[in-house]
């Protein structure tokens, strides 16, 4: 494990693959994600793959819910999702490097292509996520928001606790933007908001590169959904982390990078309000 880690170049996806060089190191003091892998990987056979044959298609019964049921390996949505990753260089590169299997589930809830996807992904269980295949731009969403999630694990923060960067404690506890039902600790704020900073970003790319108007539409729908609680998320981390001084870099650059993105993401939406 390197020592000298520039945490500046760590929490933003990187085009030199930086960040995914030093997310690999901790993949291989990772107990966690070596289990897994060699379960779904090669114990259980995937059933499928995607991402160029990299990441496995396979079920993972650790995690369910009743509106959800398995969706076939070869769902056609599971590639048109990757491949909406495409304006994303860096992260369709990196996902691969994170995630290592896919568990498919299509929302029995939803009918046709409505707008939107669930997902999952368990401390316990790094590198899989689970996610519903119904719509093709909510997957790509589930994408981005899953391997966000797996790699802030990979580093050591989790859901409700962690060792490093983040001094808040336990019981200091947060009104997250994007859950409202109950208080969480700031690990979780922090997983909330870098896991739908990467949506966010993802639909910001997509508006400024893709031609097609009824694509646009799309992504400009999750984005008047993702950029309001972003910004309040914004605020309140700004407001309220405590950290260390690895965290103090590491959200030097998370700040630098999502700035960005919210500040593009306002004017697009200005623009799309007339304003």
């Amino acid at each position: 494990m390197r020592t000298n880690i520039d945490w500046r170049r760590v929490a933003a996806p990187q085009e030199d693959g930086y960040d995914t060089e030093i997310v690999l190191d901790f993949i291989k003091q990772s107990q966690a994600y070596n289990q897994s892998f060699k379960t779904y990987r090669h114990e259980e056979r995937p059933e499928g793959f995607a991402f160029d044959g990299q990441v496995g298609i396979n079920k993972v019964t650790d995690y369910t819910m009743d509106r959800f049921t398995d969706a076939p390996a070869d769902h056609s949505n599971i590639k048109k999702a990757a491949d909406l990753l495409n304006v994303w260089p860096a992260v369709y590169r990196q996902f691969p490097k994170i995630v290592h299997t896919i568990h498919p589930w299509i929302d029995k809830t939803i009918e046709g292509n409505s707008l939107g996807s669930c997902s999952h992904s368990l401390d316990h269980l790094l590198g899989v996520i689970y996610a519903t295949v119904n719509n093709e731009h909510g997957l790509a969403q589930a994408y981005v928001h899953e391997m966000a999630h797996n790699k802030l694990r990979l580093l050591g923060v989790m859901l409700e606790s962690t060792n490093r960067f983040i001094m808040n404690g336990p019981t200091e506890l947060f009104e997250s933007p994007v859950r409202k039902d109950r208080k969480r600790p700031m690990t979780a704020v922090f997983h909330a908001q870098y896991s739908f900073m990467h949506c966010t970003a993802l639909n910001v790319l997509h508006l400024d590169q893709t031609q097609s108007v009824a694509e646009n539409n799309v992504w400009m729908v999750f984005l008047k959904n993702n950029l309001p609680r972003m910004l309040e998320g914004d605020a309140l981390l700004k407001r309220c982390l405590k950290l260390d001084k690895e965290g103090e870099l590491l959200f030097e650059g998370f700040f630098d990078w999502s700035d960005q993105i919210l500040k593009r993401g306002a004017y697009l939406l200005s623009q799309e309000n007339g304003n």
